[in-house]
């Protein structure tokens, strides 16, 4: 997945919230490479299976906020072996990206440090971003121009909006393909911001 010499795991440790904030960033671990003490166990209860991915960063998070104790250890002769193919759920963009809404909103709703949530709010903003290009590059560009649409107007983004809506307007007329490509097209892109701008 990355080249041989490059870390493939932050090299954090600690607790509490500096800790959740770096758990805003990034998955800490692979599910298979930490050991976890029943008492850790026992304290946070055990993954939600109700997400579609991403169980161990949520159950991560849980135990961060909990006060859990998080040591990185690069023992010699220790390994973590992950398949990684082309049906790996990584390569499944949408799936991900949805997975990562529900992931940020459900530490939204969890944590109490405003820093920490910020950082989560951004990541939620960006995942949500991300789904609307996906669904216009992945032919499912009314989906897309209605999430575009919601997502500029409760973030005011409004540039992003009124391209949803001029989309949603020209759609009858020039089809699903054009409109996806005028929307991802950057010139076009250009055009509102400067109509903004003004």
């Amino acid at each position: 997945m990355r080249d041989p010499d490059e870390p493939w795991m932050p090299q954090t440790s600690g607790r509490g919230l500096p800790l959740v904030s770096a758990m805003a960033r990034t998955n800490l671990m692979a599910v298979n490479c930490p050991l976890v003490r029943r008492q850790v166990i026992a304290r946070a209860g055990q993954f939600d299976e109700t997400l579609p991915a991403f169980e161990d960063w949520d159950y991560w998070i849980r135990c961060a906020i909990d006060g859990t104790w998080f040591q990185y250890l690069d023992e010699p002769d220790t390994y973590a072996l992950v398949r990684h193919h082309p049906a790996s759920m990584s390569k499944d963009a949408m799936r991900t990206t949805r997975a990562l809404i529900l992931l940020c909103r459900q530490a939204l709703r969890s944590i109490p440090d405003t820093g920490a949530r910020d950082l989560f709010a951004s990541r939620l903003s960006s995942a949500r971003h991300d789904l609307y290009v996906l669904q216009l590059r992945q032919d499912m560009p009314l989906r897309g121009l209605l999430n575009g649409l919601v997502l500029g107007l409760s973030e005011k983004r409004y540039r992003i909006s009124l391209q949803c809506l001029l989309g949603l307007l020209l759609l009858p007329f020039i089809g699903k393909r054009r409109v996806a490509a005028l929307l991802l097209d950057v010139s076009f892109s250009r055009v509102i911001r400067s109509y903004f701008s003004r």
